[in-house]
């Protein structure tokens, strides 16, 4: 099966995701980012066993497939590539190709990663879809942006940040404000 990435969307996804992968793994198969795609979609999952994160991206290419990759290796690579379109072909090997550059790696088993079984496309990720009016998003934001952008935070934080969560069917955002 042959994908087609835009680069900036995939490197955003892996960046996401590799996040959450910690530098001592609790178990070998936790270095590794869980790719899924499926109908145009690619989920990255990566994360402790407990926490996981999962980032999204559109693909070119159906699948359904399955796979993992190491993080760091793969993480190393995409500075290598340079915003140039990345097609992976998974077979008897996964093979990332962004030209010039060519990169082959084995076919882990993604039986055993410990994933919550959203698969793209299930009812479970279609049940987490809000609709929210643009302008009440606006409103929530502007009500908690001005404190993740002050002096005082860019001098106690290096990336203020805006944090949400659903919480009884509403959207709640919070920002850190040191």
């Amino acid at each position: 099966m042959k994908f087609t990435f835009d680069y900036d969307a995939l490197c955003q996804a892996v960046t996401l995701a590799a996040s959450s992968v910690p530098a001592r793994a609790p178990q070998p198969l936790l270095t590794n980012l869980c790719f899924h795609i499926e109908n145009g979609i690619c989920q990255i999952t990566g994360g402790n066993g407990q926490q996981m994160l999962t980032a999204i991206c559109l693909v070119e290419g159906s699948g359904p497939c399955k796979f993992l990759l190491l993080a760091d290796t793969l993480s190393s690579l995409l500075r290598t590539c340079r915003s140039q379109p990345i097609t992976l072909t998974v077979g008897q090997q996964i093979v990332i190709e962004s030209y010039p550059a060519r990169f082959q790696f084995n076919l882990q088993d993604s039986a055993n990663y410990p994933i919550h079984e959203n698969a793209v496309g299930s009812s479970a990720i279609a049940d987490a879809h809000l609709t929210v009016k643009s302008s009440e998003l606006a409103q929530a934001i502007d009500r908690v942006l001005f404190v993740a952008d002050t002096p005082r935070l860019a001098r106690a934080v290096e990336s203020p940040c805006m944090l949400w969560r659903f919480e009884d069917g509403r959207l709640v955002f919070a920002a850190i404000d040191g």
